[in-house]
């Protein structure tokens, strides 16, 4: 009777922490009050997570899944709190005093992404720093989500008169978040806009094959479906989904009885992060990003670092993939590259939840 008692007990505990994850989280915030943690890494051999919860989570694979594909819709307390964050960012900016004028415009984001009045502060901010692939990222965000005023216009004009504007950007359509800087982290931007879009609605697992880097970068992955159209037309749109979102170019496509296969071609970004810095301590590190992000790992394994990196093996639950990437956003400075090897669809024992199961490798770097 008690080991019934201890088992219902995990269940819900998991269903909470995945009723948290689909929470807004300010990543930037986050990134600069885990600077204090960089330093030396320890060395690792394998090991897991004492409350290992592998086994809860059902292998039954949804067939499908809702996707909300409409706007974005504020609280009353959002609007008030976006508005207060905004004040304050006005006020700072100013006075030049871009660092607190950035950090309010970061808090802005995680109530609104999009909002196209912060977006354009940013855009002139980073301007004026000379960060113009960030102004410019920013400025068409504000021109996509605003009502292309006046202001919005000139400022376009002088940002082309010292840099150009870009004809394939490296940020991926959709996903607000700041500029990738590897492919590692372009993949997961176009992942997460391609599981948002109707297309997708089907898609029950995505496998991954070994990154590969060359003069581009390789990444076959697979997605497979419920149930796959055998019109041309399915095929067809789903490809344009990914290429509305992202400049990748798309090879050796393949399509089989339930999934479509291609080639990832990535070549505007590196595999690795060439600014990745080491961390202290890697087990303190990722439990203050996991009090902050509530992702699930139901299991780890490190292995002893190769020439200055370890690798970390992670099996991770998460209500949203969105909410994965805000955990890899985090991790991301701290390591060489993140690679996947499987998302899969299932579902809470016991209940009608449905998560994404993801396995992947991170290479942190360490001293």
């Amino acid at each position: 009777m008690a080991a019934k008692y201890r088992i219902l007990f995990l269940f819900v505990l998991l269903a909470c922490i995945l009723e948290q994850a689909s929470g807004a989280v300010d990543v930037d915030d986050l990134k600069r009050r885990l600077q204090q943690r960089t330093g030396a890494s320890r060395s690792g051999s394998a090991a897991k997570l004492p409350e290992n919860l592998s086994g809860i989570v059902s292998e039954i694979a949804p067939q499908s899944r809702m996707i909300d594909t409409g706007p974005l819709e504020l609280s009353e307390a959002d609007k008030r709190y976006v508005a207060v964050h905004m004040k304050l960012a006005n006020r700072h900016f100013s006075r030049k005093d871009y660092d607190k004028a950035n950090n309010e415009i970061d808090l802005v984001f995680t109530r609104d992404p999009s909002h196209s009045g912060a977006r354009f502060m940013r855009a002139v901010i980073s301007a004026r720093l000379k960060k113009y692939d960030t102004a410019w990222y920013n400025v068409l965000v504000a021109k996509e989500k605003g009502d292309a005023n006046q202001k919005i216009k000139d400022f376009i004009e002088k940002l082309k008169t010292v840099a150009q504007e870009p004809v394939s950007p490296v940020w991926v359509k959709g996903i607000y978040r700041s500029v990738p800087i590897s492919a590692c982290e372009k993949i997961t931007d176009i992942i997460e806009s391609l599981l948002k879009t109707p297309v997708s609605q089907n898609i029950t697992e995505i496998a991954f094959g070994d990154y590969i880097s060359s003069t581009k970068v390789g990444i076959p992955i697979q997605f497979v479906f419920s149930n796959l159209s055998e019109t041309n037309s399915f095929t067809g749109d789903f490809k344009k989904a990914i290429n509305n979102v992202s400049n990748v170019n798309l090879a050796q496509e393949k399509v089989e009885e339930k999934s479509l296969s291609y080639n990832f071609e990535i070549s505007d970004l590196p595999l690795t992060n060439p600014k990745a810095v080491p961390v202290k301590d890697l087990q303190e590190f990722v439990k203050g990003i996991n009090e902050e992000i509530d992702v699930a790992i139901s299991d780890y394994e490190e292995y002893e670092p190769v020439n200055g990196v370890m690798r970390v093996n992670y099996k991770i639950s998460v209500r949203k993939f969105s909410v994965l990437n805000d955990f890899l956003r985090v991790i991301s400075p701290y390591a060489e590259k993140f690679v996947f090897k499987s998302v899969k669809l299932s579902s809470v024992v016991g209940s009608t939840s449905i998560i994404w199961k993801t396995e992947l490798s991170v290479y942190y770097l360490v001293n």
